[in-house]
């Protein structure tokens, strides 16, 4: 620690401890000092406690990576145009979700280390409660874009950076990603940083802009400014409207302009929009089937909001594939349907919207959506039962964007996935020196980063019994107790836990606390497997969305399939369908060997002769293996490996006939240990590939061989 940053530490506890003697000069200065009690208060940060940047794990990275997937492809192109206007000048570009983990980032290669080491980089976390006042972190708690410059930071450690920040919102209004411009060093007059927040401001409008019309663009969009020149090129609020002339989005700006328009207050920054739903005529005067009169090209025309007369210019955009009316919309099972910007299917559509996107009108899932919904302002802790895959963190991620926590961060952490040795320091946190490799520097654990907001625990059936010890005392007392610490610091969160395990069986195994279980099971929501749901052809449609069609045989395949890796392996058979089909369109053939495998009467010898032919020799060698060694053993199939068939068609009739038509080998399993074993044969043992197609990691699949008994042919000892 040097004498800088002792000087700065005694600043901030000098302003903690007599706040009144410390007035704000500036809306700036309120924004920081609000933030530092936060530290304090809140959070249970100590100024004098420096702490090194946190980087995810890439595997926890990547799970933030790919729910940001789709808004990351939009915004790429501004990020691009954004970086190449202000790399010259040292500067690096973080791109960070909801959750302030940075999704994207762009900086200079040969200052890695030095970028990395201050958090400046991709993977790192930028909370208020973990970093304490930060650009993304106290924009993130207040929804609005700032500066942090130097000093204005809580811990010493990032006192030489200076950051810029701003929110984007999604067209619902929710705070959905920060766009954050820092430099590892920089003058030292805040005032030199006015430009980057301005260039940050500009280029987030955009980005917002470009996600909107993405969202959008199978609705009525209205294009408003208050100069007629910029109407067409740079309208400054987009607003969008069902087919029944309601309002189903807007941008940040638009939605600003519509609350002054009607008087109301702007909501928290995780908040949605008060504004869905309301009528066109409440807003402007003019209806839905006025809009085409104003399609762009036209003359620049006027329209007049409702409530104060005021004009604005206006320009009008068509949707490109129009709604169907609500009276007909049922009629279509095979439409197309966007996941969060319209209800998923009319059974769906009374829940609140996230919860709504999960279902298509399954009538059992339904039931158990509806009974979340109600639990939403309650404080009970919830148990999601459910098999592998069947959307056990999407139920939960939807859970908590539906609740009052929303604004606050959403915690997920898989159990079954973090070492034995390093569960307890990453879930409750750690002084410096407490154990070996704990580093010089405390570092504040996934629990207190959930305060506030919802920790999610997958796979806790596979938590080691000491630390449900510890997850006990912190559901009873609401404190979290560091690693090496002997001050708990107090926590306020909803736990959510999963397991694909029945966890009553676990507790009469003696291996799942009694105490803690009723303490996490506040509630149960159970999860039906993707086999026995009726909304399997909305699913299919959803998660398409348009970039691909399936034939009829293609979809039969589809839906004759038993699933055992449920919506993991679903979206992974559809974007690898996707990719194999030629424009656009999906043949049996494009689908994976096992979906070939499952459709009824299609995938004969003349469709899939090379495949059938192999899929028969190796079923029938396992058969016979399993007859001579008991019925979990598969050794015998390595006497006839799986190679290409050279005979004709009709030599592999029966094995594709038996394969479509849903036989199992060998009898007496379960139904997912014969799937399971069925995805080995036809990947030829190969383990990383059948992992890939559940959406599994490797050792997950490795315990559910032994699980059932299943060994490879070519690993016989």
């Amino acid at each position: 620690m040097n004498q800088h940053q002792r000087e700065h530490i005694a600043t901030v506890m000098a302003h903690l401890s007599e706040p009144a003697r410390w007035l704000a000069r500036s809306p700036q200065e309120q924004l920081i000092g609000d933030s530092w009690q936060r530290c304090v208060t809140h959070h249970g940060l100590e100024p004098g406690r420096m702490q090194e940047a946190r980087i995810l794990p890439w595997q926890q990275l990547r799970e933030h990576r790919q729910r940001m997937e789709e808004f990351r492809h939009i915004a790429h192109h501004g990020l691009t145009q954004l970086y190449q206007q202000i790399a010259a000048a040292g500067y690096v570009l973080l791109l960070t979700d909801a959750s302030g983990i940075t999704v994207d980032y762009l900086g200079d290669a040969h200052a890695e280390v030095s970028l990395r080491r201050a958090g400046l980089f991709l993977g790192a976390e930028w909370t208020e409660a973990v970093a304490g006042t930060c650009a993304v972190g106290t924009a993130l708690a207040t929804g609005r874009a700032l500066t942090v410059h130097q000093t204005d930071h809580f811990d010493a450690t990032h006192i030489p950076l200076t950051c810029s920040a701003v929110p984007l919102f999604d067209p619902e209004g929710q705070l959905q990603a920060i766009l954050d411009i820092s430099a590892l060093s920089s003058p030292q007059p805040r005032a030199s940083q006015h430009l980057a927040l301005q260039l940050a401001q500009v280029w987030a409008a955009r980005i917002e802009n470009a996600w909107f019309a993405h969202r959008h663009q199978n609705n009525w969009t209205l294009q408003l400014s208050a100069g007629a020149p910029f109407v067409g090129g740079s309208p400054e609020f987009l607003i969008a409207f069902d087919d029944r002339g309601r309002l189903a989005g807007h941008n940040h700006r638009g939605q600003r302009l519509l609350e002054g328009e009607l008087g109301l207050s702007a909501p928290p920054p995780g908040d949605k929009s008060a504004l869905l739903g309301m009528p066109i005529e409440r807003l402007f005067n003019t209806t839905l089937d006025c809009l085409p009169q104003w399609l762009a090209g036209g003359q620049p025309a006027t329209l007049d909001q409702a409530r104060s007369g005021d004009k604005l210019f206006v320009t009008a955009v068509a949707p490109l594939r129009p709604a169907r009316r609500a009276a007909h919309a049922s009629a279509d099972r095979h439409a197309p349907c966007g996941v969060a910007d319209r209800p998923a299917a009319h059974a769906c559509a009374e829940l609140p919207a996230p919860l709504a996107a999960l279902c298509g009108g399954d009538a059992a899932l339904h039931q158990q959506l509806q009974r979340a919904a109600r639990l939403l302002s309650a404080s009970l802790n919830l148990v999601v039962q459910g098999e592998t895959g069947s959307g056990k963190e999407y139920f939960a991620r939807a859970f908590h964007q539906a609740s009052d926590r929303r604004a606050r961060p959403f915690i997920a952490v898989n159990c079954a996935a973090i070492p034995a040795q390093l569960i307890e320091s990453e879930l409750f946190g750690h002084l410096p020196g407490s154990f070996s490799g704990a580093g010089s520097k405390a570092r504040a654990g996934l629990i207190q980063a959930a305060d506030g907001g919802t920790l999610f625990l997958d796979e806790i059936g596979d938590m080691p019994l000491e630390m449900q010890t510890r997850l006990l005392r912190v559901l009873a007392e609401k404190e979290v107790l560091p690693v090496g610490g002997t001050r708990p610091v107090r926590v306020d969160i909803r736990v959510i836990s999963a397991s694909h395990h029945r966890l009553e069986q676990r507790v009469e195994q003696g291996r799942f606390r009694a105490d803690l279980f009723w303490r996490l099971q506040g509630a149960r929501v159970t999860l039906p497997a993707l086999r026995d749901r009726s909304d399997l052809d909305w699913l299919i449609d959803t998660l398409l969305d348009g970039k691909a069609e399936l034939a009829p045989a293609a979809r039969r395949c589809v839906q004759q399939h038993r699933w055992p890796g449920n919506l993991r392996e679903l979206r992974n058979a559809l974007d690898y369908a996707s990719a194999m089909s030629l424009n656009g369109r999906i043949e049996p053939a494009d689908l994976p060997d096992t979906l070939q495998m499952s459709g009824q009467g299609i995938a004969s010898a003349e469709i899939f002769p090379r495949a059938a032919a192999a899929q028969d020799l190796v079923m029938n060698s396992a058969t016979s293996g399993a007859s001579q060694q008991g019925p979990l053993s598969y050794a015998g199939a390595a006497d006839h490996p799986a190679a290409p068939a050279t005979g004709h068609a009709g030599a592999s009739g029966h094995g594709a006939a038996a394969a479509c038509s849903g036989q199992k080998n060998p009898p007496g399993l379960p139904p997912e240990a014969q799937e399971l074993e069925q995805h080995l044969h036809a990947a030829r043992w190969n383990h990383s590939a059948v992992a890939r197609l559940l959406g599994i990691s490797r050792m997950t699949l490795y315990r559910r061989m032994q699980r059932y008994g299943i060994r490879s042919p070519l690993h016989r000892s």
